[in-house]
C-alpha cells in the first residue's frame, strides 16, 4: 500500500473520501483490498443487482465490515450522497464512457475524455478526491496506490473538475507506461493536431 497516509488522514479528520480509478490493473479487488485494510469502502458502478452475478454477491456477502453497503447503482443517487456525507469511502471510475466528461491531455499532446462523476460528488459531499490504483507487479504481488487528496471545496468550476481529472489521469500514467497489459477497459487517446503536423 503506498499513500494509505491519505486515507489514513482523512478518516482521522472525519473527512469522506471519493477513491476515483481506471479500469486498470486487478481492479475488481480493490474494495476487497481497502477493507481488509480497515477502511469500509464501497463501490458505484453501472447496472442493477440483478445484473450482479452470484459470485460477486457472495464476495459482497463475506466482505469486513457487513454493517456497511458494498456497492450503489445509478438509481441509489439519494443513498450515495449520504453515505459519503456520513464520512465514508467510495470507488467511482473516471474512464466511464457515459455522461459529463472532461478533456484531460498528457505528455505528447495526447488527451483523452475522462468522467466527471467523481469530482463533482467529492465537491458536492465536501469530500477528498484520490486516485486509488491497483496493478500486479507478479505472481500474488499487488501493488495499491493513493495519491495526494484534491479537497471536494476546490472542485466549484468546470475548470477545477478538468483539472482534477487531468491530475488523476497525470497520477495514473506511470502504471499505464509501465504495465499496458493490464488495461481492462483501454482508453480511448487522441492527438492534438498542430501547425506542423501533417
Amino acid at each position: 500500500m503506498e499513500g494509505l497516509e491519505y486515507l489514513r488522514a482523512a478518516q482521522a479528520a472525519g473527512r469522506p473520501v471519493v477513491l476515483a480509478f481506471f479500469h486498470f490493473g486487478p481492479v475488481y479487488t480493490l474494495r476487497q483490498w481497502v477493507r481488509a485494510y480497515g477502511f469500509p469502502a464501497a463501490g458505484y458502478m453501472g447496472g442493477d443487482l440483478e445484473s450482479r452475478g452470484k459470485l460477486a454477491q457472495l464476495q459482497d456477502r463475506v466482505t469486513p465490515f457487513p454493517e456497511v453497503p458494498t456497492i450503489f447503482f445509478p438509481d441509489d443517487l439519494r443513498a450515495v450522497m449520504k453515505f459519503v456525507k456520513g464520512g465514508n469511502i467510495l470507488f467511482m471510475a473516471v474512464d466511464s464512457r457515459e455522461g459529463r466528461q472532461t478533456t484531460a491531455e498528457v505528455e505528447g499532446g495526447w488527451t483523452t475524455k475522462l468522467n466527471t462523476g467523481a469530482a463533482r460528488l467529492a465537491h458536492g459531499t465536501g469530500a477528498d478526491l484520490m486516485l486509488c490504483s491497483i496493478v500486479n507487479e507478479d505472481f500474488w504481488r499487488y501493488r495499491v496506490k493513493f495519491s495526494p487528496p484534491i479537497p471536494g471545496e476546490s472542485l466549484g468550476t468546470e475548470e477545477d473538475l478538468a483539472e482534477a481529472n487531468r491530475r488523476l489521469l497525470e497520477a495514473m500514467l506511470p502504471d499505464f507506461k509501465a504495465y499496458p497489459d493490464q488495461f481492462v477497459l483501454p482508453i480511448q487517446w487522441s492527438r492534438i493536431q498542430t501547425a506542423n503536423q501533417t
